[in-house]
Order: C-alpha cells, then sequence, then structure tokens
C-alpha cells in the first residue's frame, strides 16, 4: 500500500494530484492576497485603477477591469467598454443585477474554471510532449505571479480554459468541440481572434499528413470551422457598430484605457521600457517582470520553433504581437504582457521545457521552486494592495 501511494506521489500526476495543486496554489496565493489588502486602508481611492466593491472579503477580487465587466454585466455596455468582449459579463450576469452577488460568482467561476484549465493543461501537455513536463506545467501555472487573476473577477481563467480545451479537442480529432471551444474563447477576448489563424495551420497539418491535394487542404470542413473565431469576433464588431452606431467602436474605446488606437511597430514598447529599465527610470517590479516576459516570449519562440507544434507558434506570436502593436501610451508600456502569457499556455509549456535544463540537481529545484512560490507571494500581495496591474 505504501509503495504504491508513494508510486502515485512520485510519477502519476492524475486529476486529484492537480486539485491538491489548484487547492494548495489558491490558498498560498489567497494568503498573501489578504495580507497585501490589510495593508491598505479599505476603499481607499486607487490611482488609475478601481477600489473595489463595498464587501471586505470580496474586495481584493476585484480591481482594475473588474469594474467593467460588473457594470456590464448590471447595467450592459457603454461604448467606452466596447474593449471588453461580451462571455464573461454574460456568465456574471447569471447571479443577477447585485454587485455582490456578481462578485462571489465571478470568484467562484474563475477558480473552477482555473481548476479545470489546470486539469485539461496536464493532458494536452502530456499528448503534446510527455509526463514531467506536463506536470511542471500545471506547476508553473499554478504558481505564476499573476496567479492572483485567475481567482479574481476577470477574463483569464475562462479564456485559459476554453484554448486548452480547444487544443485538446483537436488533439482527439473533435473538430466541431474545438471549433465550439474557440469561437467562445473568441467571445471572451478580443485575442481570441488569433485562434482561427491557429487552427488554420492545425488544419493544413492535418490534411498534408494525409498527402491529400491542395485544392482539399484549401476547401474541406476543417477550416470552415477555423473560421469560427473570426465570426464570433466580427459578430461582437456587428453588435457594437449597431449599438453605437460606428464600426470602430471597439477599437476606439481601447484609448479609454490607455492603449493606442493606432497600430505602431511591436518593438516600440520593448524598447522604451527596456531604456526606461536600463536607465533606472523604471525600475519597480511590475515593468521589469512584463519586459523580461516580452523578451522571454521571442527567445523561446526562436528556439523552439521546430520543436512545438506551428499552430502553437501561431497562437504565441499572434498574441503577443497584438498587444505591442496596440502598446499602452504610457509606462510601463509593455503592460499586460505578463498576464496574457500566464493564458496563452504554449508560453508555459516552454518555460516547463527549459525549466529542466536549470534544475537538474535536487537543491537548485528547491531553490527555484521556493524562489518561484515567493515571487508569486509577492505578486499576489501587491495585487491584493491593489498596485499591480498585471
Amino acid at each position: 500500500m505504501q509503495t504504491r501511494h508513494f508510486k502515485f506521489w512520485s510519477s502519476d500526476f492524475k486529476a486529484r494530484t492537480v486539485v491538491l495543486v489548484w487547492l494548495s496554489s489558491r490558498l498560498w496565493t489567497a494568503l498573501f492576497v489578504y495580507i497585501g489588502h490589510a495593508s491598505r486602508p479599505f476603499l481607499k481611492p486607487v490611482a488609475g485603477g478601481w477600489e473595489g466593491i463595498h464587501n471586505w472579503w470580496l474586495n481584493p477580487w476585484t480591481t482594475y477591469d473588474s469594474v467593467h465587466f460588473i457594470r456590464i454585466a448590471e447595467n450592459g455596455y457603454e461604448q467606452a467598454t466596447t474593449a471588453f468582449f461580451p462571455l464573461y459579463p454574460l456568465t456574471l450576469r447569471l447571479a443577477g443585477s447585485n454587485e455582490v452577488g456578481i462578485t462571489l460568482w465571478g470568484v467562484v467561476l474563475s477558480n473552477a474554471a482555473f481548476l479545470g484549465a489546470l486539469i485539461l493543461l496536464y493532458q494536452l501537455t502530456k499528448i503534446d510532449y510527455d509526463e514531467r513536463t506536463a506536470r511542471r506545467s500545471v506547476l508553473l501555472l499554478a504558481l505564476f505571479p499573476t496567479s492572483a487573476y485567475f481567482g479574481a473577477v476577470y477574463t483569464e481563467s475562462l479564456f485559459l480554459i476554453l484554448i486548452v480545451g480547444c487544443f485538446l479537442l483537436l488533439r482527439k480529432e473533435k473538430w466541431i468541440g474545438a471549433g465550439i471551444a474557440s469561437a467562445l474563447a473568441a467571445l471572451t477576448r478580443n485575442s481570441g481572434l488569433v485562434l482561427s489563424l491557429a487552427l488554420l495551420g492545425e488544419s493544413f497539418r492535418s490534411k498534408r499528413s494525409k498527402d491529400d491535394s491542395p485544392k482539399s487542404i484549401i476547401f474541406n470542413p476543417r477550416t470552415a470551422i477555423a473560421i469560427l473565431p473570426l465570426l464570433a469576433f466580427i459578430c461582437v464588431q456587428a453588435y457594437f457598430a449597431l449599438r453605437f452606431g460606428s464600426l470602430t467602436a471597439g477599437i476606439h474605446s481601447q484609448v479609454t484605457f490607455l492603449r493606442s488606437s493606432q497600430p505602431n511597430w511591436p518593438w516600440l514598447p520593448v524598447w522604451l521600457d527596456a531604456v526606461n529599465v536600463f536607465t533606472g527610470r523604471a525600475l519597480d517590479i511590475n515593468t521589469i517582470l512584463n519586459l523580461l516576459v516580452t523578451v522571454a516570449v521571442f527567445i523561446l519562440i526562436a528556439l523552439n520553433w521546430k520543436r512545438q507544434p506551428a499552430s502553437y507558434t501561431i497562437l504565441l506570436l499572434g498574441i503577443m504581437l497584438m498587444h505591442l502593436c496596440l502598446m499602452r501610451t504610457r509606462t510601463p508600456y509593455t503592460i499586460g504582457s505578463l498576464r496574457y502569457m500566464s493564458t496563452t499556455f504554449p508560453f508555459i509549456q516552454l518555460l516547463a521545457l527549459h525549466s529542466f535544463r536549470f534544475t537538474r540537481r535536487r537543491i537548485l529545484a528547491i531553490l527555484a521552486f521556493i524562489g518561484y512560490a515567493l515571487l508569486c507571494a509577492q505578486m499576489s500581495y501587491l495585487f491584493g494592495a491593489k498596485v499591480f496591474e498585471g
């Protein structure tokens, strides 16, 4: 019995172990979120953000963009909030119109979706790579520096479970289910649009492996399914156009949230933040982490473009370029990279793959885990104190 028990914990990383990782990470994150929350005066105004709802226990899980999701759920869209896509506010609306009820449901929904996403990520990564990488991916994501967002009234967990579920369904050749999941992801965030390109890549790859003609590669049901995220995106923009009388309402609303409404070169925000860091003008941890993650994405893509599926490269590169080309108009210019990459699972998989190089010795693995958990704790504290935008 003891041998079987030891074998389970050392090598068999099934659903109940993922649940344990999820629960441990939620408790660890929540502990420091509430410490940060207790460190600041309750309902003190937040510069450029939101002080949160009036319930003390739920308050730390409502910050910055949370107010817009809650207000959309309560009262519907205004032109300024068309930057936010409708699926998450619609799910919040199931809780009624009471702010506290909406928030409680949002927290439950986010945590439950995150658990589901971790289970699916393990299954998908085991198929894509191996069990060891799957275990490491789950652990890295559960304690990612933006871990607090996976329990907050934010789209992170919902978007993550939908895109991981989409690719897991693809691996099982369930294209209709994958198409539905991808369309729902595109209704959750504007970056879900990139899924159409990723699915097209999967469609071409699967047809070529069967030596089909070029015509059958282009004109086949899978290609039609791949267009579903694009159609979902178009439907959202059409709704905004009919509601507010502007075809570009969703794009121009980005200005309200300090983002450029005109595309710029993707290296510009990276350059601006790098200059600010190296000249000492921006040495805060938020700027440094977002800059490091942005650079890491391009390095990991360059190192692994042959190793990982082409659709993953498309997804990772597409979401990052979409983010950088509509850059923030004030420092930190790469803000959002950390949070967006936490929900772009190929980035987590690549981190897991390369982490083995630096943790071959047991003592290094232990020290790395402690340092990573402490970084998660620090960022969770800042999240609770409402000074971490992600």
